[in-house]
């Protein structure tokens, strides 16, 4: 007589729990504030248990565990979600969407993605991407894109995808990791650029990202459509003018890339690096005299351009002709030997008169190198510092400015410097370049000459009275 009492009772507790759970299927969502502390540790247990015995292979055991935490927490959407995890973990697919699905009618629209996004994950486990992709893309969230991405295994799906995008732009990012990871490069870049125009203007590394893959597929129109909307949304970003106008000269349309190489100086007109990077660029494409100019003006405002500059000008065609340049240090080491610097200026003066000549002052402070005019030699006081190699490049860069075949560049100082770069770092600079843009330099030093001047290429004497100023002035001829 017992055994028909036990299975009675196994058949009534079989009915119990499935009564509950078609009861849960109908349920609606309970508030979780409301659970004892003791109820929502007997959920937790009967998950746990169920767990514990599907690791130990009792597959059978842990379904009745699960039922009944199911049958405890139904329309609680954690409950649900926790249930879900634990089938798919056990590869008990079917049952984890039961739960899933569930668990996201259940949800708060807070939690809702990321239990959709797990639901996902289990309909693709089971092969049913198409289904998986369908209830991320309607739930219309933004934080589902690497879901959506990863949801997209064939190109029949990226197009669904993509037509959607049309009218939802931030799903373009989806479509380009999808495209990238079926082999689609040039439909990937183009959804990429796509997305960065729509959405993300403002994001500088999605948009180089999105001009170097549409570059690399020879899209310029696209590229060049994201750098506009780039520069729309963030107008003092000059580099994003350097990018455009690379891309327009790359597709020979070297009129619109110099307007685009040219657009910083508009947006920064006393920077120096913008002046200087334009300069650079403006070469690039063939605008030398442009290219010289913008070049010059940053070298005014930091003169840590002149070596630029000075690489630049050598493609100046030249005239027949001689060019004088006189640099005459000013600092205040200088003070007792300024007299027979100045007689030896203007004896200089009077020998290249008929030829293009510059005069100039090195003195420390905000301009280390000022051009004088000629009358004005003789009003020239030491004091301040030495910075005799700015003074040097600026000295050639101002006779690069006369474009004659021949320079001579004289420089009047005692030696020393204690400003800016060294003499010898300036000489270097200038004695590299080639023999056609080389001036002969002279130093015309007022005691100790510097041993590496000499060596460096300069023709250096030591003064220390009229007479010697006299012969090292007489052997400085235009001829």
């Amino acid at each position: 007589m017992k055994r028909p009492i036990l299975a009675w009772s196994a058949a009534f507790l079989l009915f119990s729990v499935g009564a509950a759970a078609m009861l849960a299927s109908s349920t609606s969502p309970r508030d979780p504030s409301k659970l004892t502390p003791a109820e929502r540790e007997l959920i937790s247990l009967k998950i746990r248990e169920g767990d514990l015995l599907a690791q130990k292979g009792d597959l059978s055991g842990a379904r009745a565990a699960w039922s009944e935490a199911r049958a405890m927490g139904s329309g609680l959407a954690l409950a649900h979600q926790l249930l879900g995890d634990s089938y798919a973990k056990h590869k008990l697919h079917a049952e984890a969407d039961r739960e899933y699905e569930a668990a996201e009618r259940y949800s708060t629209d807070m939690i809702r993605p990321l239990v959709c996004a797990k639901r996902a994950r289990n309909l693709r486990a089971m092969g049913r991407s198409r289904k998986a992709l369908n209830a991320l893309l309607d739930l219309h969230n933004p934080s589902l894109a690497s879901e959506i991405a990863d949801s997209i295994v064939s190109l029949e799906f990226a197009a669904v995808v993509r037509e959607r995008a049309e009218r939802s732009p931030w799903l373009w990012y989806p479509v380009h990791s999808a495209y990238a990871k079926l082999g689609e490069s040039r439909e990937s870049a183009t959804a990429l650029g796509r997305y960065v125009i729509a959405i993300a203007p403002w994001d500088r590394l999605l948009v180089d990202r999105a001009i170097e893959l549409l570059r690399s597929e020879k899209l310029t129109d696209h590229a060049v459509a994201v750098c506009r909307a780039h520069a729309k949304a963030v107008p003092y970003d000059p580099s994003i003018h350097m990018s455009l106008g690379d891309l327009l000269a790359d597709a020979g349309r070297t009129d619109e890339a110099a307007v685009a190489y040219t657009s910083p100086i508009d947006l920064r007109p006393i920077d120096a690096d913008a002046h200087g990077r334009t300069g650079v660029a403006l070469h690039k494409i063939g605008r030398t005299e442009e290219a010289i100019r913008q070049l010059e003006i940053a070298a005014k405002l930091n003169p840590s351009w002149n070596d630029e500059l000075l690489r630049h000008r050598t493609n100046i065609a030249r005239e027949p002709g001689v060019a004088l340049g006189i640099a005459i240090d000013t600092s205040g080491s200088m003070e007792q030997h300024l007299p027979l610097a100045k007689r030896g200026a203007l004896e200089l003066v009077r020998r290249f008169g008929a030829h293009p000549i510059i005069v100039a002052e090195i003195k420390g402070g905000v301009a280390p190198y000022r051009p004088i005019v000629i009358h004005k030699i003789a009003n020239l006081a030491a004091d301040g510092s030495s910075p005799i190699g700015p003074g040097l490049l600026a000295a050639k860069l101002d006779l690069d400015a006369t474009r004659r075949s021949r320079m001579h560049l004289v420089i009047f100082t005692d030696g020393e410097s204690d400003e800016g770069i060294g003499p010898a770092e300036a000489l270097h600079a200038i004695m590299q370049l080639p023999p056609e843009h080389r001036p002969v330099v002279h130093a015309i030093v007022f005691g100790a000459a510097p041993e590496n001047w000499a060596t460096l290429g300069a023709h250096v004497a030591s003064v220390t009275n009229e007479q010697e100023l006299d012969r090292a002035v007489a052997a400085i001829t235009p001829d």
